[in-house]
């Protein structure tokens, strides 16, 4: 995942938007991505956390 932003960071890229497993939730959080919304998994009554993490801010006005 270093290996990941660091190669992200040189791009156009502002953000990274992941499906996460919820059991890698915390994982995801500690290294700067905050939950943006669920996805309904097709396990019942499971949801799937939506994670953002900013690479660089947005120039859109």
């Amino acid at each position: 995942m270093a290996d990941f932003l660091l190669r992200i960071k040189k791009t156009d890229c502002e953000k990274v938007v992941v499906d996460a497993d919820p059991n890698a939730e915390m994982f995801y959080k500690q290294i700067g991505f905050k939950v943006i919304g669920t996805l309904k998994s097709s396990i019942k009554e499971r949801f799937l956390p939506i994670m953002e993490m900013k690479i660089k801010p947005s120039l859109k006005m």
